[in-house]
């Protein structure tokens, strides 16, 4: 790790598990930012990224703190192991930072700050730094966050503004207080990079890894695999649904179109599209398993069969989380996503624009739960069409009851044929 020594500028490089005290700068990129080759060079201090380098550390020596840490220029970009190191560890580099300095380059307040949240919360979501994906991870990570404006005149803190700042974002304010991400469900945390920006493709995947505590390579050119990359590495680590909780807006042009058409694979594309996610709750696995496999998402767990009015036929949900009433704390509601079946056993994901209700078990004969030992979600949608076979409906009346059940195996070629492959 390179550390720049705050009252000579010089550029230190330390190894090995335990590093000095340093303090960190977050910042958005601008012009003429100072890099590692150009630190020795005879342009450095007439560079425009350079006085953010000299006011971190001015700022970090009146505070006692001898090292800074700057991104522009402790990082050797040419080299892809160390850019691809640097990535991974940035995370933690925040959090083990003494104090984190945020450079707000387009904020001007006013010389006194007005007490109104609702005048600051204005005046913040202006900001850029707000709208970035790298900077992100910057605003969580650290115990604490300084802000600075155009000027750097100190303006407040993360820990001042906690809740003007949850308005802003997105994010729960315990979790700006401090909360570790892994109390809130992937989807809640995927909703928090809904909107933000960044400058190549494959970085809205890459910046969200100290989120989820995700460690993998960098392949910049691989484009949106990247984002595909994180959630199947998200599902290697653990147990939580949720990251099937993603809607998509369907094209004007398909939506006469989308009832019992529009299929897709069962990730998302981009953050964006857990923005509209209902704050989730987070529950254990309760033996329920999910893997990657070759053939898709492999689902130990119980499937639902829903009447959904919009389709206006019985569909195979995936239960997925109960959503909250944010205005009592209480939970209501289970949520799932809805799956029509490809093959035995292979199901796509439909009804992309929506999540569906589950009604209550009280509700009788709106749900059926189906215990199912090996369904796959498939990830890509292949071109031949789904097995639907010859679809039969058959009428029951209510008190009906089973007279006789007799095994697949037992019965004849010829009674096979009206059956239902799971």
């Amino acid at each position: 790790m390179r550390l720049i020594e705050t009252t000579t500028l010089v550029m230190e490089t330390h190894i090995g598990r335990r590093k000095p005290p340093y303090a960190i700068l977050s910042h958005t990129w601008e012009d003429e930012e100072v890099t590692l080759q150009d630190w020795n060079g005879p342009t450095r201090d007439s560079m425009k990224g350079f006085q953010k380098i000299r006011m971190t550390c001015q700022l970090a020596a009146s505070d006692g703190i001898k090292y800074a840490w700057v991104d522009t220029c402790c990082i050797d970009k040419s080299n892809s192991a160390e850019l691809s190191e640097a990535i991974n560890s940035m995370y933690r580099w925040y959090q083990k930072a003494e104090v984190c300095y945020a450079y707000l380059s387009d904020l001007h307040l006013p010389a006194s700050i007005p007490e109104d949240t609702e005048v600051s919360v204005s005046l913040l979501r202006g900001c850029r730094w707000f709208s970035r994906g790298w900077t992100l991870q910057e605003l969580i990570a650290p115990a604490d966050v300084l802000f600075y404006q155009h000027d750097w005149c100190h303006v407040g803190s993360k820990i001042e503004w906690c809740e003007a700042l949850s308005e802003v974002v997105g994010i729960d304010s315990e979790a700006l207080g401090g909360y570790d991400p892994k109390r809130y469900s992937i989807a809640e945390r995927m909703s928090w990079a809904a909107g933000r920006e960044t400058t190549r493709e494959e970085d809205k995947a890459y910046c969200l890894l100290g989120i989820f505590d995700i460690n993998m390579p960098m392949l910049y050119g691989e484009g949106e695999k990247a984002f595909r990359r994180l959630q199947e590495e998200i599902i290697r680590t653990g147990y939580d649904v949720s990251i099937f909780a993603w809607t998509r807006p369907v094209p004007g042009n398909l939506r006469s179109w989308r009832q019992g058409n529009l299929r897709c694979g069962a990730f998302a594309n981009v953050p964006g599209d857990f923005y509209s996610m209902p704050v989730m709750d987070l529950v254990e696995s309760q033996g329920n398993e999910i893997s990657i496999t070759n053939v898709g998402v492999k689902l130990t767990l119980e499937l639902c069969l829903v009447w959904i009015a919009q389709t206006g036929k019985l569909s195979y949900v995936l239960p997925i989380r109960r959503r909250r009433r944010t205005e009592k704390g209480q939970f209501e509601s289970a949520l799932g996503v809805a799956l029509e079946k490809w093959s035995a056993g292979r199901f796509a994901r439909t009804n992309i624009d929506q999540l569906v209700v589950i009604p209550d078990d009280e509700q009788a004969g709106t749900v059926h739960r189906i215990r199912c030992p090996g369904a796959y979600v498939m990830t890509e949608i292949p071109r031949t069409g789904p097995k639907t076979g010859y679809p039969f409906n058959f009428v029951f009346h209510q008190g009906c009851r089973v007279v006789k059940g007799v095994a697949v195996r037992q019965m004849g070629r010829r009674e096979k044929l009206i059956r239902d492959e799971f």
